[in-house]
């Protein structure tokens, strides 16, 4: 749901739909008020219900030919009509009113509106950042020696891993881009531990959106831990936060302990999974940078954007990136304001070749290349990648093939082990693009759940939600339980019969929960490929929906397929999968333009440093 604080709090209703009306009718009433023509009002009106429902779909702003078609009139007309309707300010103007329309035609929130430009500016500000000194003799032997490893693989091809910590040592702002497998934890690991060979090192914070992908973090860099030396590890930080905790978020929501005036007391942030960063929490975080510290942005531009509004990391990542840096010694020239020169995508795959049938799949997919996809994929009926064609609804064979996947989880569940039930569980995963129907998370739990409750329990089925293997997926936050948006967990009974919910922790153990205890959950044999991003599984199987749906993207396919580390099985309908891969997301934004028609200083207006101060 869109921002709206600062506005009426009638209009702070459930249902987007509710809150459309009713900030429409504000806003008619509003102008009407102000003196607008009843032409004009209703203009405002319609121009405000187009921008919640651009922001309900995950733009940032709607513009002036949606808006001429819902007045069936000409686009010049509809901008004459906003003018007059004194509700709507230009962008140049210094007017604090509901709606704002730009020099190119786009209609925002005023809220938006001021998030982007601030962003921009905030963005400019550090691409034009004095740089700091060059990189000590003791950190270029480090580096030389972590990547020592990537000269005979890569054969004289440049390694853009060591470009991206230079980069990230010797920049502001640095934004890598980069698939599954292409080693962004590598190059965490290693800025992170040639940060701490400074004196003093300096002070460094690990952050994610989601509490799921900051423990993953945390997780994929212990890993990594025994490949340093032991003398540097006190140095590391070795707990990761979700961006809201780092900025200090108040659990009213709305409001944060860090902003401008309260910069974060950190010398590095590093951000993973940037790509689930959306517009609102994207402009919090840069606005509470202290000026001198530097951010790494890491995430895949490929990947779904964000949920709420914006396309923040993509629209950065997919400026001209640096990706035939041979010599990181020689960097182009940083902090003359041309961003494309904090950006890094990394090409080479560490985990499977562009010759697998995943790589090669993932490629085609984010490439576009739907006539070699057409080609190729009817051919899998075996191996690493499984194409199978399905009917409408949910076939019986289908669904017991989605069960069959959860053998080994079943065999698991059978010894009544906790840590080798959830390794076993996320061993596999089924996705779904949608929440409802048949082939979405609601029916494909319910088949699945169907099939194995009976093996899992050994008891028939009850009215009770819960049973012995139940896996469930939490779907909000619980701080005080340290439980996050996206943890799974296995439902495991013990000596007594009683049933607890065994969650993995960030240690590397277990912990329970009471089933009474846990906060908002769901059964989790599927999940959407949104819940699923970040994550990885052995095997994945990925079932379309029966019709189109403007929530298949290019994006999306890509995200799914790109869970697999090994195995994957696509169900549905090839004309479909086709047209979702020639469909890449168009989130609509004004943050490129912004970036592109900064002043070199990238500065804003000072008045909007000041109307963003409230913003806390």
């Amino acid at each position: 749901m869109p921002d709206m604080e600062g506005y009426p709090a009638s209009l702070r209703c459930d249902g987007e739909a509710s809150l459309r009306e009713g900030f429409g009718d504000f806003l008619v009433r509003l102008a009407s008020k102000l003196g607008a023509s009843p032409e004009a009002a209703t203009a405002a009106g319609a121009a405000g219900r187009a921008c919640l429902q651009a922001l309900g779909d995950g733009h940032v702003c709607t513009d002036l030919h949606v808006l001429s078609g819902i007045l069936k009139t000409a686009p010049g007309e509809a901008q004459a009509l906003l003018v007059d309707s004194r509700v709507v300010s230009g962008d140049d103007e210094e007017k604090k009113l509901p709606l704002v329309l730009d020099h190119r035609g786009r209609i925002y929130l005023y809220r938006y509106f001021a998030y982007e430009r601030q962003l921009a500016a905030d963005l400019l500000a550090r691409v034009t950042a004095p740089v700091p000194a060059p990189l000590g003799e003791e950190v270029q032997r480090f580096l030389a020696e972590r990547f020592a490893a990537n000269a005979d693989r890569l054969a004289g091809r440049p390694d853009l891993q060591r470009t991206a910590v230079t980069m990230a040592l010797t920049g502001p702002l640095t934004i890598i881009s980069g698939g599954p497998g292409t080693g962004k934890t590598t190059i965490v690991a290693t800025l992170i531990a040639a940060l701490a060979l400074n004196e003093p090192p300096p002070r460094i914070a690990l952050a994610a959106p989601t509490g799921k992908a900051a423990a993953r973090l945390e997780a994929a860099l212990a890993a990594q831990a025994a490949r340093l030396d032991p003398e540097i590890l006190p140095r590391l930080p070795d707990r990761a936060m979700t961006l809201h905790r780092l900025l200090g978020a108040s659990r009213e929501g709305g409001k944060f302990l860090y902003h401008r005036d309260h910069p974060l007391p950190y010398d590095v942030i590093v951000v993973d999974e940037a790509s689930m960063l959306d517009l609102s929490l994207a402009a919090r975080l840069f606005s509470a940078l202290p000026p001198d510290a530097r951010i790494v942005l890491l995430g895949d531009k490929d990947q779904l954007a964000a949920v709420e509004a914006g396309a923040f990391f993509a629209e950065l990542a997919r400026q001209t990136a640096l990706s035939s840096c041979r010599n990181p010694a020689s960097l182009p020239e940083r902090g003359n304001g041309n961003l494309s020169r904090c950006v890094v995508w990394l090409t080479e795959n560490y985990r499977f070749d562009a010759a697998s049938a995943i790589g090669r799949l993932s490629a085609l997919v984010s490439g576009g290349d739907v006539d070699g996809l057409a080609a190729w994929l009817p051919e899998l009926a075996d191996g690493d990648i499984v194409w199978k064609p399905t009917g409408k609804g949910l076939p019986s064979e289908t669904a017991d093939s989605l069960a069959a996947g959860f053998a080994d989880y079943v065999e698991a569940v059978g010894r009544g082990d906790p840590l080798p039930a959830l390794t076993a569980y996320e061993d596999f995963c089924v996705l779904c693009a949608l929440r409802q129907g048949p082939r979405g998370v609601a029916g494909i739990n319910e088949a699945v759940e169907r099939r194995l409750r009976p093996r899992l329990s050994g008891k028939p089925r009850t009215p009770s939600p819960w049973y012995h293997g139940r896996p469930v997926m939490v779907t909000e936050n619980a701080y005080d339980l340290g439980i996050f948006n996206g943890d799974t967990g296995v439902t495991l009974a013990g000596k007594d019969g009683r049933l607890a919910v065994w969650f993995k922790g960030r240690d590397g153990g277990v912990r329970s929960l009471s089933p009474s205890a846990l906060p908002a959950h769901q059964t989790s044999f599927a999940v959407t490929v949104h819940k699923a991003q970040g994550a990885e599984f052995t095997r994945t199987a990925f079932v379309l929906p029966e019709d189109d749906t403007p929530v298949l993207t290019r994006e999306l396919i890509y995200t799914a397929v790109t869970r697999a580390r090994k195995h994957l099985f696509i169900y549905g309908d090839m004309a479909l999968l086709l047209t979702a891969v020639s469909r890449p997301t168009d989130r609509r934004s004004g943050l490129a333009d912004r970036l592109a028609l900064s002043s070199p200083e990238g500065r804003a207006p000072s008045s909007v440093h000041g109307e963003l101060k409230e913003i806390k």
